[in-house]
């Protein structure tokens, strides 16, 4: 009995000390909970329980996106922080379920942090939008303005109508509105019979149950509409590359010419003042501002923007269907296809610039272009879905084409951005604007707020990009003859010539330029001041578990022929550069525990196979790809073991600085997944590089569709991205086959390499056989380094020819060599050059 009495003291004991350790713990978290429900457009609190005072960060979020962020200072102790429910600028909540993280930065130094997930499915009434079509209203013509505006739920819409520089309220008027519309209220159906003294008013616009949250609008009310101006010679509308703010400015504020017409209707520009003459293209109406250059008779010769395939045409119109209309004069926004941007103005000032996607032509549907010019801002429109996709925030300005919100892929309790956030900053869109969701570094600005801010008839700019532009047209109809004059084009398919690649030494007349290289000495290049970079495409040093037991494996080729054999017939290239890089796609370990059995391809190498580099004359690798984690976390590591101090290596969340002729060159490497995941990944690891002090960076993204010969858009959005952040060259890998390269400003860009040495799959097809080098050359001097790159088309196997896979890549040459460049050409956007 004292025995058990005993233990149960002693039990006590224990427990006690656990409850006084578990509330010593408890001391010093962090925690953070909702009261009630999270109602949107309501009155939400959050209770925190801070161990320290200090500076609290509450962030909204999914998976792909931050939808609001909550700061507050908090006492140590229990707090409350107030929340009205809404994301960014007065978004409302998606219903579903949101990450609810909490970070303490403490007065001591110290972080706490915490994450709970809550559900937020519940909106009160609230007006979210309201904007007027004009500053003014002419009471005579009261049918002419009106309100747009849209309401959570149906309900009575109240406009208070105060006389500027007064508090009371001269008339109020309530009006029923509908949910799920865009409600447009002309002035005549808002006051109805009741008359308007003229003055100028201060506009109070809310939903009844719900006014705190109100929208101010000021309005002059004018007796009489003047006479509308006759058309005229307008002068220049567009600006110019270089302009400043002032010139931008005064041509968004100019009056504009538009076609009388529906908006979505089209008006056939012709060739001579005549109907009869052809057409060169068609205009939209009522938006699409046109710049006059004569009046002759009753016609009058125009310029703009087609609306077939964006491009410039001037042509004459019948002065009738001519009118002049007025922009507003708060914003203005300024478009760049080129840097894909837009730029918002206010009150004669940029405030912000955000991403945007604009449109890119496709073969059949050059109207896909988003075409250039002058316009203005139509009407708001609801949002819309299509192919599983969901388009918010949408603002008509140019017939049937909209600036709106990025896309997102919804249902099932998701709202993912990824697929739209990947493809901001390139022209990727069906002819429509596309914005980003998240608010601006500067002053917050997304989709959202300018849906809410800029009101119908405010001036949109677009920039042109003519020499992207047509480019993409000769490309899609098979025309294209280049911008970099470095090289004859090369021949059509049917039209292939012989050449001889086989000795880089040899070369042709491109080589006695300086593209040629005649060192025999790794450390020997070109010029005092010159690095020659080799770059390979996917390397698997190994292959399938079962092919170890295979005489016709890599694995049993290096152990008949030695460590370098694999590279052995590229020493020509290889050995007489500064560094050799390849996508090493393969795991290195010594056995194969870890394997992931539900990935259908993996592939292993064995530690000792870093000889295969070595010998083969390779100094850097890529491990930044989708087969270095076929063995999980230990596999990946094992193959960092395995290389580091071999040879350098870039990767996840490790970029690289290796210094080559006393020049410091920085190396980066992401998966396309990884982007998807988080597109500041390029900007990130390439500010670390120039942290570093490099000269030069190399960024290379493991990309693309499989056995694709062509790049994609979102290939070509991680490029821009690397180019914004400051790559000086972009190296593609992972479609296996060879595909085009282009020119971002005076930036290469090789889409795909193809593979190199594949010991993954053993039965390559022809198209696994044919893969191109590139040899990079860096010329350093006062300014920034030039670069010049040179394609050079090789075998995968020296047994090709035969279907066979030998895993020893070799130059191609004459016939073969000339198909394969052919293959890349048709692909890119620039002369390919030899």
């Amino acid at each position: 009995y004292n025995n058990r009495i005993k233990k149960t003291v002693l039990m006590l004991m224990i427990l006690c000390a656990s409850v006084w350790t578990a509330g010593a713990a408890g001391e010093k978290k962090l925690t953070v909970e909702r009261i009630g429900q999270i109602v949107c457009y309501g009155e939400n609190s959050f209770r925190v329980n801070a161990p320290e005072a200090g500076k609290i960060t509450i962030t909204v979020s999914t998976d792909t996106s931050v939808y609001r962020t909550i700061e507050a200072e908090v006492a140590a102790g229990k707090n409350t922080i107030e929340w009205d429910g809404l994301g960014f600028n007065q978004e409302r909540f998606y219903a579903m379920t949101y990450h609810i993280d909490a970070s303490l930065d403490g007065e001591s130094g110290k972080n706490y942090r915490t994450r709970f997930d809550s559900p937020i499915e519940r909106c009160t009434q609230a007006m979210t939008m309201a904007l007027s079509s004009s500053d003014t209203i002419y009471l005579d013509h009261p049918k002419e303005w009106f309100l747009e505006c849209k309401v959570i739920l149906s309900g009575t819409l109240v406009i208070e109508m105060i006389p500027e520089g007064g508090e009371e309220i001269t008339y109020t008027f309530r009006r029923p509105v509908q949910a799920g519309r865009i409600n447009r209220l002309t002035f005549a159906a808002i006051v109805r019979t009741a008359q308007v003294d003229p003055g100028r008013y201060t506009m109070r616009i809310y939903e009844m149950s719900s006014p705190r949250y109100f929208k101010e609008i000021s309005v002059a009310a004018e007796a009489k509409k003047p006479e509308t101006p006759k058309v005229s010679v307008t002068g220049k509308i567009m600006p110019e590359e270089g302009d400043g703010d002032d010139v931008i400015w005064e041509m968004m504020m100019q009056p504009a010419v538009v076609v009388d017409i529906k908006n979505t209707n089209h008006q056939v520009v012709y060739e001579q003042p005549d109907e009869s003459s052809g057409s060169l293209g068609t205009l939209h109406g009522q938006t699409q501002a046109l710049c006059v250059l004569e009046i002759m008779d009753n016609w009058a010769r125009i310029e703009a923007w087609n609306h077939e395939e964006g491009e410039k045409i001037t042509g004459w119109v019948p002065l009738e269907k001519l009118k002049v209309e007025y922009p507003r004069t708060e914003y203005g926004l300024l478009i760049s296809k080129k840097a894909q941007t837009m730029t918002v103005f206010r009150e004669g000032k940029p405030i912000d610039t955000i991403l945007i996607c604009t449109g890119r032509m496709e073969k059949n549907q050059l109207y896909q272009e988003t075409a250039a010019g002058s316009f203005l801002t139509g009407e708001h429109r609801v949002d819309y879905s299509t192919n599983g996709k969901k388009y918010d925030f949408v603002i008509q300005y140019d017939g049937g084409n909209l600036i709106h919100q990025i896309p997102y892929a919804f249902g099932e309790g998701k709202k993912d951005f990824t697929e739209g956030q990947a493809l901001l900053g390139t022209k990727a869109s069906h002819a429509c604007v596309r914005l980003q969701a998240e608010p601006s570094a500067g002053e917050g600005i997304n989709a959202y707020w300018i849906w809410t801010h800029i009101p119908y008839h405010t001036r949109v700019i677009i920039m042109d990009d003519p020499d992207e532009r047509i480019a993409e047209k000769q490309m899609i109809n098979g025309t294209y003859t280049g911008k970099h004059e470095t090289q004859d084009a090369l021949p059509e398919e049917t039209d292939i010539q012989e050449e001889n690649t086989a000795n880089p030494d040899e070369g042709d007349a491109d080589d006695e330029a300086g593209n040629g290289i005649a060192s025999d000495s790794k450390n020997i290049s070109p010029g005092t001041d010159t690095v020659v970079m080799t770059f390979g495409g996917d390397a698997v040093l190994g292959g399938r578990e079962w092919y170890y037991r295979r005489d016709d494996s890599l694995m049993a080729y290096v152990d008949q022929y030695g460590m370098g054999y694999p590279f052995s017939g590229l020493q020509d290239y290889f050995s007489t550069d500064d560094l050799t890089s390849v996508n090493l796609e393969c795991v290195l370990k010594a056995d194969g525990s870890g394997e992931k059995t539900d990935k259908e391809w993996r592939f292993r190498g064995l530690p000792e196979y870093t000889g295969i580099l070595t010998a083969g004359s390779v100094e850097l690798v890529n491990i930044a790809n989708n087969h270095t984690i076929d063995y999980g976390e230990a596999g990946y590591q094992a193959t960092i073991q395995a290389i580091d101090g071999v040879v350098a290596w870039c990767g996840r969340n490790h970029p690289v600085a290796v210094d080559v002729k006393g020049h410091l060159i920085g190396f980066g490497g992401c998966r396309e997944t990884t982007y998807r995941q988080n597109p500041e990944v390029i900007e990130r690891d390439i500010q670390i590089l120039k942290d570093m002090g490099c000269e030069f960076i190399v960024y290379q993204c493991h990309w693309g569709t499989e056995y694709d010969p062509h790049f994609n858009a979102l290939q070509q959005t991680m490029a821009h991205a690397c180019v914004r952040a400051g790559a000086n060259l972009v190296i593609g890998h992972h479609p296996h086959v060879v595909q085009g390269m282009d020119y971002i400003g005076d930036v290469p860009v090789i889409y795909s390499l193809g593979n190199l040495c594949f010991g993954g799959t053993i039965d390559l097809d022809q198209r696994g056989f044919e893969a191109i080098l590139v040899r990079a050359e860096i010329t350093f001097g006062e300014g920034k380094p030039e670069t010049s790159v040179r394609i050079i088309p090789i075998w995968t196997s020296s047994k090709a020819a035969e279907g066979i896979n030998d895993f020893c890549p070799v130059p191609a040459e004459g016939i073969d060599a000339v198909r394969i460049r052919y293959y890349v050409q048709r692909d890119s956007g620039v002369k390919v050059p030899k």
